[in-house]
């Protein structure tokens, strides 16, 4: 793998024949052929010989007679390569019919659990949200108060992009405003490649792999309001 002069890059529990190149941040969790970790040492590699909790994504299937359902792989610990490396991955066949399709109706884009606290938390199976971006602005004029809010115990986030558009259609302090990310209440909430950028309001947290650049555009001239501004354009 030939990674070249990508930035920032996440694999887990890959099975590689290779790995070169890449600039600042490369992470690597469970992953058979990964690269000797030189983090801190002026090298770019992180390196983590095992995922300790992971749950692959979830898949549509359907069945011979028709029937509509969603596969939900098993949780693992202390995993190494891909679930389906010494045969089909474990997990269980869900009916369509017990899931909500869900549309946007309020200021938080994606949230897990209506209060804090309100969440199922289960250890045996946690709650897995994967693959999902968020876009504040950008190719039109949006805003959110929060892109994500987890109000649950027992979650993985697996590759969660929020990012508050810095250039684009209607990008500007007071245009496309976002405040928050990412926002968790709960505990054992573990984060794969969390990648937040640009939002407002500072943040915190203890992800495997995280970006989290300064807000920009920061303030247009004249708009200073102190620290909530980093420094003024």
């Amino acid at each position: 793998m030939l990674s070249g002069s990508q930035q920032q890059f996440l694999v887990r529990n890959s099975t590689l024949d290779g790995w070169s190149n890449g600039l600042w941040n490369q992470v690597f969790s469970g992953d058979v052929g990964a690269p000797a970790q030189d983090f801190g040492s002026g090298g770019q590699y992180t390196t983590l010989a095992a995922s300790p909790v992971s749950e692959e994504e979830p898949f549509l299937q359907v069945d011979s007679s028709g029937n509509d359902s969603v596969f939900v792989p098993a949780v693992q610990h202390d995993s190494v390569g891909p679930s389906w490396a010494s045969g089909p991955t474990p997990g269980t066949a869900i009916g369509i019919r017990r899931f909500f399709i869900a549309t946007p109706s309020d200021p938080v884009l994606l949230q897990v659990g209506s209060q804090p606290g309100a969440g199922r938390a289960d250890a045996a199976a946690p709650t897995a949200i994967q693959d999902v971006f968020f876009r504040i602005g950008g190719a039109a004029t949006g805003r959110a108060t929060t892109s994500l809010e987890v109000n649950s115990s027992q979650v993985i986030l697996d590759d969660i992009w929020a990012w508050r558009a810095d250039h684009g259609t209607g990008v500007g302090w007071t245009g496309n405003v976002g405040d928050t990310g990412v926002v968790v209440n709960g505990d054992h909430v573990t984060a794969y490649g969390l990648f937040v950028e640009a939002d407002q309001e500072p943040r915190s947290g203890r992800p495997t792999s995280r970006r989290r650049p300064p807000p920009r555009p920061i303030c247009a001239p004249g708009t200073w309001t102190g620290p909530s501004c980093a420094r003024a354009a």
